[in-house]
């Protein structure tokens, strides 16, 4: 979400405030993401979280494509997710 936003909402802002608030939306994904890693590291292993990671970043941004940035679903997500 922090990647892609600014293209819908801040299109018209200059691209530096664009970058502080995608910045910032990351900054929050972080604070998730960091203490999972950890968590998850000695159970898992470096490669299953990174598949892990890819899964769960494509289970979120195939919704979010749709529903916030209303791009249309095309047959290839839906192999990606087959193939994953």
């Amino acid at each position: 979400m922090a990647w892609y936003s600014h293209l819908k909402y801040l299109n018209h802002r200059p691209w530096y405030v664009a970058s502080v608030l995608s910045w910032c939306i990351a900054f929050c994904e972080y604070t998730f993401l960091i203490p999972a890693n950890r968590i998850g590291y000695p159970q898992l292993g470096l490669p299953k979280l990174q598949i892990i990671q890819i899964g769960m970043s494509l289970i979120a941004f195939i919704p979010f494509s749709f529903f916030v940035m209303q791009e249309p679903i095309k047959k290839i997500i839906f192999w990606l997710l087959f193939v994953y």
